[in-house]
């Protein structure tokens, strides 16, 4: 019989809180080996197909919930495996702050928007984000990759992670003449 989970909605950042700076060297590095071939074939099987994201912003999903309720079930796709030596220490690293005595990581991906496209404005409005911090660690980026929430614009420097507030409207363009990458996670406590 699976265990009654208690309802906890985490507390937000108003926009964007800063975490720490972490070391994304090795990351870079392989991920620079990924072709766009690769980027477009692992995100067209991404469970997060929204709209906001249609023709501006590939991709590749490494782990996800299995639905919109429990923070606990969520499946690992096959990518996990090949980056969890790099990523588990960094999210660890990244959301050590919170103090939880079991943190459970039920999202992690990077997201791709290309040069000279936008992320239209948008809330993640299902009941699961209010159960997790957003967080973001931008990997590579440019000074015209801009990150909106209610209007407030922020420019996110590669090799910090940063919590967003991601249930309430916010959006992303990006001007510059370069992809801007970030790798993207969720924690909550699971104890």
């Amino acid at each position: 019989m699976k265990e009654a989970m208690q309802i906890i909605h985490v507390n937000k950042p108003k926009r964007v809180k800063h975490l720490k700076s972490v070391d994304i060297e090795a990351i870079i590095s392989r991920l620079s080996r990924f072709s766009d071939t690769v980027w477009s074939n692992e995100d067209g099987t991404k469970p997060n197909n929204f709209a906001c994201f249609r023709g501006t912003t590939r991709h590749i999903i490494l782990r996800f919930p299995d639905g919109n309720e429990d923070v606990r079930q969520y499946s690992d796709r096959p990518g996990w495996q090949l980056w969890k030596d790099l990523l588990q220490p960094l999210m660890e690293e990244a959301a050590q702050s919170y103090g939880y005595k079991k943190p459970l990581y039920s999202k992690a991906m990077f997201a791709r928007l290309e040069a000279g496209k936008c992320i239209s404005p948008h809330i993640d409005a299902t009941e699961i984000n209010r159960r997790c911090h957003k967080i973001h660690i931008p990997l590579i980026t440019n000074s015209e990759a801009k990150f909106y929430i209610e209007g407030d614009e922020f420019h996110l420097p590669a090799g910090e992670a940063y919590e967003v507030n991601n249930i309430v409207t916010h959006w992303v363009t990006n001007d510059g003449d370069q992809d801007r990458i970030h790798f993207i996670f969720e924690v909550s406590e699971g104890a």
